[in-house]
């Protein structure tokens, strides 16, 4: 079984912002913009937050300032929520990402664990999200995807998968990894799913400035992670380019994972498209 340290959203090359820890500890991930294709930011709803909003509003909150220089539509993926019955949890990957992964052996029974770049957040007197002043920039897993089945996008025809940006763009030719209805370690655990923020799924290290200086568990200390020919169990200096980052095969790391799904607590928070987009 891989374990898959995968990272997404909002990063300082796309989107160039962080994504949002809400006051209840939920993980909103921002889906990166790509210009002429996916689904318009306004057209996304986020849900959770006390009040729907649509997503757009919501990064206008959190930055004011904010330019839309990358396009104001956004690339739904990984999709990791089963509050809409319409949409099947997937995550899409293509070209050198997708050979890298299926090089190193990820198959059926992989899980993925989804981190990305946050700040804290809360609600303010009159009624939006802001960040917390002086809250730390931190790298954290907020979600999962344990792999069901691997599907090639051009053969794809069910009605649930359709949503996907890999499904619906007719140039790509890449494949979808379906998530498990359930958990196969855990039946009472869904097969993806994101998490409210506690310390464990914290990556970077406590008190450090510096979010690509990770601290990870004492059981990475003799596993290899692609792009990272080098590290240390106590500060690991997590690689500034890559997508998907593979641990090799370990009793340990995977027991690690299990139990880091099986225990942190769910989101109530999550986005996905308004019925009119």
């Amino acid at each position: 079984m891989k374990i898959i340290l995968s990272r997404k959203g909002f990063d300082s090359s796309y989107g160039e912002m962080a994504s949002p820890i809400l006051a209840d500890g939920s993980m909103l991930s921002f889906p990166i913009p790509l210009k002429n294709h996916g689904i318009e930011y306004d057209n996304l709803l986020v849900s959770g937050v006390d009040t729907a909003t649509t997503l757009d509003k919501l990064i206008c909150q959190l930055n004011p300032k904010y330019k839309w220089s990358q396009g104001k539509t956004a690339h739904l993926d990984p999709y990791l929520s089963w509050n809409n019955p319409s949409m099947h949890p997937a995550f899409g990957q293509a070209d050198a990402p997708l050979t890298h992964l299926e090089s190193n052996g990820v198959v059926e029974g992989s899980i993925f664990l989804f981190f990305g770049w946050f700040r804290q957040a809360e609600r303010t007197n009159n009624n939006e999200i802001k960040f917390v002043r002086n809250a730390p920039d931190i790298h954290v897993i907020y979600g999962y995807l344990e792999v069901d089945e691997i599907l090639d996008t051009k053969n794809i025809s069910r009605p649930v998968l359709q949503y996907h940006p890999h499904v619906k763009d007719p140039y790509m030719h890449d494949k979808l990894f379906i998530a498990s209805k359930e958990f196969s370690h855990d039946k009472t655990c869904l097969g993806s799913g994101t998490f409210k923020y506690n310390q464990t799924l914290q990556l970077t290290k406590h008190n450090q400035p510096n979010r690509t200086l990770w601290e990870l568990p004492e059981c990475f200390k003799d596993v290899s992670i692609t792009y990272h020919p080098s590290k240390d169990s106590n500060v690991f200096k997590s690689a500034d380019i890559g997508q998907e980052f593979i641990v090799s095969e370990d009793k340990a790391v995977q027991n690690w994972a299990i139990n880091l799904i099986r225990d942190s607590e769910r989101s109530a928070s999550w986005i996905s498209p308004t019925l009119n987009s």
